[in-house]
């Protein structure tokens, strides 16, 4: 067994980044613990129950899957703006199971950190074979439903020059068209967590229905019709 509160420690120095301002940005590192905490929580589901998951690599896997973004930060590839902005990339699993090999050489034994090198560079596959590597997918499609990740999205678009009309109608053509939906029936293998996805889905939208509520002014406009 590993030392999980010393690779935890790690990781976290290891995505922890830095705003050219100095001041620390904590949102890879948050996201990975998010996903490392549900991946632990999936695994333990029926449709996982009763095959053979390794818990040390699953934890390794869950918590530097999206390390690359931190590679390529520091390199000064991605502006810190940039990271997470984008579906990790197969060359960045790839730059990230090799920092997780470097960082963690001295806390893990080697055949571990082979495994779980593997299972990170195979993340971004259509086909995952590694039982962890499916956990670890499976966590980190569902963190997309989170209401956090919503808010941080919505944030970045106007942060960028789009105004609060602008992100409620993409919001509203993505589920008109089935956006989300698409999503939720091609990312989840596991029945269950597609069910609590698509419960999730249902929560952003109230939120998403309750900024164009008050955007609109709908609950004032109201109060003055008598409703």
């Amino acid at each position: 067994m590993i030392d999980l509160d010393a690779v935890q420690k790690q990781a976290q120095e290891d995505l922890l980044l830095t705003c050219p301002q100095g001041r620390t940005h904590p949102m890879l590192w948050d996201h990975s613990l998010r996903v490392f905490k549900s991946a632990r929580l999936v695994a333990r589901f029926p449709e996982v129950d009763n095959r053979a998951v390794d818990d040390d690599v699953l934890s390794i896997v869950s918590l530097y899957h999206d390390s690359g973004w931190a590679v390529q930060h520091r390199d000064r590839e991605v502006a810190i703006d940039e990271v997470l902005d984008d579906i990790t990339s197969s060359i960045q699993r790839t730059v990230g199971a090799s920092f997780m090999v470097n960082q963690l050489a001295g806390l893990v034994n080697k055949s571990t950190l082979e495994h779980a090198a593997e299972c990170i560079r195979v993340l971004s596959d259509h086909d995952i074979t590694p039982i962890e590597a499916q956990i670890v997918a499976e966590a980190n499609h569902l963190d997309e439903f989170h209401v956090f990740s919503t808010c941080s999205k919505v944030c970045r678009q106007l942060l960028n020059g789009k105004s609060i009309d602008s992100v409620i109608e993409t919001w509203d053509n993505q589920m008109l068209y089935g956006y989300w939906s698409a999503k939720i029936k091609d990312s989840f293998r596991f029945g269950n967590v597609r069910e609590i996805a698509s419960a999730r889905l249902q929560i952003l939208e109230g939120h998403i229905q309750n900024i164009k509520r008050h955007n609109g002014n709908e609950d004032l406009l109201e109060f003055l019709n008598g409703d």
